[in-house]
């Protein structure tokens, strides 16, 4: 089994589901070149049209790869109401991020294949959009100021700027960005992959990171390396000193 097919297989089938409901539509890619601002951006919150993934609302973020051959163009899939049709509910609302990319990895490269597509789901540098991730609680929080979505910053520009992010990354060969802003029932569904996702990430930073991950028996990752081929593998190499 590869190191996200578990998690996969349970995002794509509430896709699946989403689409037949009619709660899911694919978005086009937009330019986002006009949207790039290298400065840090801050947005106070009475500057906000829109707080996603606040702690009054739900919040999940997951960066996941899977390592062949992609078929077909980025996709940028939206579940729920656009941005715009957000902020007319009300400043806090409810934000899933599911991130999945097609990855074309040197040898052994796993630990920073995660850590790059981490930091550049993180890093998008959008002008009037401020953004905070906890990849250990798997949230994410943003905040989007009235002047940019007055502007037209959408679901398709927030999904654009995330593809071109990973695309920076030269081992990327196709993304797919999915937003859920449907209510928090819809949400709860993604939570068995996200826990699934966690449980795998962590076993993988830990592996790489303490020498006591590389002791099975005292770890409390072992059922799930158990569960996962690429883990198991993973860990021989690190073993035998042949993964970085």
């Amino acid at each position: 089994m590869g190191l996200f097919d578990g998690p996969l297989i349970e995002i794509q089938a509430f896709l699946d589901r989403m689409e037949q409901r009619g709660l899911a539509r694919r978005l086009c890619a937009v330019p986002v070149d006009g949207w790039r601002c290298p400065a840090p951006q801050v947005v106070l919150r009475e500057e906000s049209a829109l707080e996603l993934g606040s702690t009054s609302s739900a919040s999940l973020n997951l960066v996941v790869w899977r390592e062949e051959q992609p078929g077909d163009r980025d996709e940028i899939v939206l579940v729920g109401p656009d941005l715009p049709q957000l902020a007319a509910r009300g400043i806090a609302q409810p934000l899933a991020l599911v991130v999945q990319a097609w990855v074309d990895l040197e040898p052994d490269r796993h630990y920073e294949c995660h850590r790059q597509l981490r930091e550049a789901t993180y890093r998008l540098g959008l002008r009037g959009m401020m953004l905070r991730c906890l990849p250990g609680r798997q949230s994410i929080w943003c905040r989007i100021h009235r002047r940019s979505l007055s502007d037209g910053l959408d679901a398709a520009v927030l999904g654009s700027a995330i593809c071109a992010a990973l695309h920076d990354l030269p081992f990327v060969t196709r993304a797919r960005v999915a937003l859920v802003t449907a209510d928090r029932e819809v949400m709860e569904q993604l939570r068995p992959a996200a826990a699934l996702v966690l449980d795998i990430t962590e076993a993988l930073v830990k592996m790489h990171e303490s020498a006591m991950a590389l002791d099975c028996d005292s770890c409390e990752y072992e059922a799930v390396c158990d569960a996962v081929d690429d883990l198991r593998r993973i860990h021989t190499r690190l073993v035998r000193g042949d993964e970085p």
